[in-house]
């Protein structure tokens, strides 16, 4: 695949490829991804479950490096953990060791504040889809 820019891109991706090592022999997740991102762009990836969606995300992130090819972030190389760099899943995966403390009805490490506007916020939702059924 191949979606290159017309301006600087913010985001390059060029010939980007992944493999990984199982059952004693090598499968390439992907091969020859090439695109570019422009600053401001939104870029949305759809793919059914396997294709190589998340292990994208980790590679364009610096949290998996691409077996061969080149990632640049702002003209430099991704090496490493880009900070710079985020994205959401479709399940809410961050932070699962926040779970609700049975004795104060929060989070953990949420405040008083925070619980509050959270407790408002699920009543609000809940009002409105009651209110849509009717």
């Amino acid at each position: 695949m191949r979606i290159i820019a017309d301006v600087d891109p913010i985001l390059s991706l060029r010939d980007v490829a992944r493999d990984f090592a199982t059952r004693g022999r090598v499968i390439q997740a992907m091969a020859g991804l090439s695109l570019d991102v422009g600053a401001g762009e939104f870029l949305t990836i759809v793919g059914p479950s396997g294709c190589g969606k998340s292990r994208l995300l980790n590679i364009v992130s610096g949290l998996l490096p691409p077996s061969s090819g080149e990632v640049r972030y702002k003209g430099a190389p991704v090496s490493g953990v880009n900070t710079e760099i985020g994205y959401l899943t479709q399940a809410d995966t961050l932070y699962p060791w926040r779970t609700l403390d049975p004795r104060l009805g929060r989070r953990s490490g949420e405040d008083e504040h925070a619980q509050k506007e959270r407790e408002r916020s699920a009543a609000t939702r809940e009002a409105s889809h009651s209110g849509s059924s009717h």
